[in-house]
């Protein structure tokens, strides 16, 4: 108990009585305070530390509220619209991205390349093309997520691409919702978390045809075509593949100008089942064409949290 009064601003009937007592007592009273001070300046930091978290979402509300007073609109109009905000904008925070934390500059070359590994294999695998290319030649798969990609973050509302613009990237939506409009109501889209848009940039010069915008606060993943195509043109091994999936995606595109008026000039390519028989086709073509097999059985799929990563064992 006494020692216990001595770290709180506390006190009791026990008092020194001697030279002795009086010397530890006030060694203790020291150390308390020096504790006590320091427990009380982290609750204190931490505290500061949480409002500032939920400070822009409070102030936003507040000016929004005070125009929506001035300007005369309903309680009911009101509190749909700050409802919609919450739901739409305020859900979607802003993460912390790789670029936001300077000291992350300084690892070695093979540090940064396992964390790009860890970061973009398990978005861009989504995407039928990295997926075999992965089986094909796990290590290209990770030499272009450590050279080629990177992040972006949007803001509600921001456009990332409009009509017409030349295209330089292939983008993967991380964190939140967008909203692709074309002036074919046929082929406007909603993208959402891990899916992708402008795949035909990759392997041909694309002009975007449509407009892609945020509808809430949004993350994405950027892959660059010129540092793609520049890549991959090392890759030697899978050289044939990846040439040979460009001859079948570009055939998929002139049989849908053909047959479809043309819906194909579009810039979301989601058709996630013919892609995929791109892919396996040119997998296939490969293999017979090289006499070898694939165990697509051995293969397994990348994983932050565990220990297995996308590889493909070829045998004769």
């Amino acid at each position: 108990h006494w020692s216990f009064t001595q770290f709180t601003p506390a006190g009791m009937e026990i008092h020194p009585n001697n030279l002795t007592e009086r010397v530890y007592t006030v060694v203790t009273v020291f150390f308390a305070m020096i504790t006590f001070s320091s427990f009380t300046g982290s609750i204190t930091a931490n505290m500061t530390a949480l409002r500032r978290l939920t400070s822009e979402p409070a102030e936003q509300q507040k000016h929004l509220f005070d125009y929506f007073t001035e300007s005369g609109i309903s309680a009911e109009l009101g509190a749909r619209i700050w409802g919609y905000l919450k739901a739409n904008h305020y859900a979607h925070r802003r993460q912390v991205m790789r670029k936001d934390i300077h000291v992350l500059r300084f690892l070695p070359p093979t540090l940064s390349c396992d964390l790009n590994e860890e970061l973009y294999v398990p978005v861009v695998k989504h995407c039928p093309f990295f997926y075999y290319y992965g089986i094909m030649h796990y290590s290209g798969l990770c030499a272009v997520c450590d050279t080629v990609v990177s992040e972006a973050q949007l803001t509600l509302g921001e456009r990332l691409f409009q009509t017409g613009a030349a295209a330089d990237n292939m983008f993967f939506v991380t964190a939140g919702v967008m909203d692709y409009e074309h002036h074919d109501s046929r082929l406007s889209a909603t993208v959402s978390h891990l899916q992708w848009v402008s795949e035909p940039v990759l392997w041909m010069k694309w002009y975007y045809c449509g407009t892609l915008s945020a509808r809430t606060s949004c993350q994405v993943v950027l892959v660059n075509s010129k540092k793609f195509r520049s890549v991959v043109s090392e890759q030697v091994p899978v050289l044939p593949f990846v040439k040979a999936y460009v001859v079948g995606f570009r055939s998929w595109m002139i049989a849908g100008e053909a047959n479809e008026a043309s819906t194909w000039k579009t810039d979301v390519w989601l058709q996630t089942a013919q892609l995929r028989q791109i892919a396996m086709d040119t997998l296939s073509d490969e293999a017979e064409h090289h006499k070898t097999g694939v165990r697509l059985s051995w293969f397994r799929q990348h994983s932050i949290s565990g220990t297995g990563s996308m590889q493909c064992q070829m045998h004769e």
